[in-house]
């Protein structure tokens, strides 16, 4: 009876822990901050509002200048520096840091870029929040004349956030597994460069997924840089399978009957009876 009311109790704390688990998170894009400015100073910041939710939320940002320009130090937001230091180009005229933030703290806070001296050139720079997410993959190619088309190892449910610089010309094409996307396109001051990034929609198929992005001008070049932003494992996903630090014990064998040990208790059995 005992037993009976013990496996009840486990049933019932079981289905509470799996209603407590909420299957419908999924990643997905939230608040993007553009800012393009001519900082005068040794300095640019400005708040950008997180608004990332789940058990992990990443804030990625990108920061574009001219070659002339030194940067003093990595970016920070909230005084903190990124936990992802992933892109560091010097392209087509242009310095480019690419960056992320694993879980920072959410609402405003500032993003600020250090520079080594006095900035009276223009700076571009954008930041981009996501919920429910991670940084998986990412890779960055030099500029290529007119259409530069690159590929990056993407999970199913996955996006992309992905741009380039160029060198002069119209307005870029970014195209993500044969989707176009519409871009944040900014002019930096020197020429007709330009700082062009975009977030994809949810990978369908995950793979090797082709990702382009075109100056749209002919004669023009441009960069290719790509980041695999990843649905969270913990929101549902199956991108990943968590196995136990703790190592199974071995079970322990039950003794063995043998045909010598069940006839030596015979006699006793016989003489407990009589």
């Amino acid at each position: 009876m005992k037993s009976k009311v013990f496996f009840k109790t486990i049933i019932v704390l079981l289905a509470a822990m799996v209603s407590s688990i909420n299957l419908s998170a999924a990643l997905s894009k939230g608040n993007t901050t553009t800012d393009n400015n001519n900082p005068g100073t040794n300095y640019r910041e400005y708040t950008h509002n997180h608004d990332g939710t789940g058990d992990s939320h990443v804030l990625v940002a990108m920061v574009a200048i001219n070659n002339n320009t030194s940067w003093s130090g990595w970016p920070t937001y909230n005084g903190v520096t990124p936990d992802h230091k992933m892109i560091n180009i010097n392209r087509s005229s242009t310095k480019m840091l690419i960056m992320a933030w694993d879980n920072p703290p959410t609402g405003g806070s500032t993003f600020r870029i250090n520079f080594s001296s006095g900035e009276y050139n223009k700076i571009v720079s954008i930041c981009q929040s996501y919920s429910d997410a991670d940084i998986g993959n990412y890779a960055t190619s030099n500029e290529v004349t007119n259409i530069n088309s690159q590929t990056l190892s993407m999970t199913t449910g996955s996006m992309a956030f992905v741009g380039g610089v160029i060198s002069s010309g119209n307005a870029a094409d970014i195209t993500v597994d044969g989707t176009e996307y519409t871009s944040y396109d900014v002019n930096l001051s020197t020429g007709s460069r330009k700082a062009v990034f975009t977030t994809s929609n949810a990978i369908v198929s995950g793979g090797t997924i082709t990702l382009v992005t075109d100056p749209n001008s002919s004669g023009a070049s441009m960069t290719n840089q790509r980041i695999e932003i990843l649905e969270y494992a913990g929101s549902g996903g199956t991108r990943r399978i968590i196995h136990s630090k703790n190592t199974p014990k071995t079970p322990e064998k039950t003794p063995e009957k043998t045909p010598e040990k069940i006839v030596a208790k015979i006699p006793e059995k016989i003489a407990a009876k009589t």
